[in-house]
């Protein structure tokens, strides 16, 4: 199977979708994985969105992780946890803590979340959109729910993991689980909102190759950790500068 990724496209913004319209991605992929931050959800303007009809009629599926910037419109996140699907076209879905099974690949969806340092947590809340515009549990998200929600993705993926027989095994989420970091943030504080260290998980698993954005940093793509294949190719926000790396056709392929 060859499987196009790319995350992080922000189509909630003007010249990311301009972007996206005169540089398409170029198809070489039978399905099209995307790891989260694609358009904000709970608003009819992301399901209308003519990016999702042109992958529609380009690939075989397209299959979608939502990120942090999906709830940004209201969609409360403690509703899209547990076995979650939100169809956009009829070959194009977002998943959450759900498995799709294609022949020998089974492939495992899940934001994943991170763990920020109780002592960050502050400085979090100040710095990032999530905590006034994302919702939970009937309130404004707060720092602390984010290792609830990691918990409660490693739990999933833990156990669908572990019952899975797939002979190839690809798990895609949003948040980052190796330290892989722009060494243009290092040292800022924020790091635990974005990565979540999971190499010895990762090590003692069977996963062909794990699909990750939310970072804009695109490093990491290639990296082995035991067996496992680092997939990352993020666009990032235009008007700022397309991410150094990423690739309109990034690929690979499980035999």
């Amino acid at each position: 199977m060859k499987i196009q990724y790319v995350s992080d496209l922000h189509l909630e913004f003007q010249a990311n979708s301009h972007h996206l319209r005169q540089h398409p991605l170029l198809v070489a992929g039978d399905v099209l994985v995307m790891a989260g931050d694609i358009h904000v959800l709970g608003t009819s303007e992301a399901t209308r969105h003519d990016f999702f009809s042109w992958c529609a009629d380009h690939y075989e599926q397209t299959l979608i992780v939502p990120g942090n910037h999906e709830f940004y419109g209201g969609l409360p996140i403690d509703e899209c946890i547990d076995d979650w699907e939100l169809p956009l076209r009829s070959n194009v879905r977002y998943l959450n803590n759900r498995s799709v099974r294609t022949g020998d690949v089974e492939l495992f969806f899940s934001t994943l979340w991170s763990r920020i340092n109780p002592v960050d947590e502050a400085l979090a809340e100040r710095h990032m959109a999530d905590f006034r515009r994302s919702v939970f549990e009937g309130r404004q998200l707060h720092a602390g729910d984010y290792a609830l929600l990691h918990e409660h993705c490693m739990t999933w993926l833990t156990a669908a993991l572990q019952s899975s027989d797939a002979p190839h095994r690809v798990v895609v989420t949003h948040h980052c689980p190796v330290q892989a970091e722009d060494p243009r943030y290092q040292s800022n504080g924020l790091t635990g909102a974005f990565i979540v260290p999971l190499e010895r998980f990762i090590a003692s698993q069977h996963i062909d190759a794990w699909i990750f954005g939310h970072t804009h940093y695109n490093g990491a793509r290639g990296m082995l950790v035991g067996d496992t294949c680092m997939c990352v190719n993020q666009l990032g926000y235009v008007e700022q500068g397309i991410e150094n790396g990423y690739r309109p056709d990034a690929m690979i392929e499980i035999l």
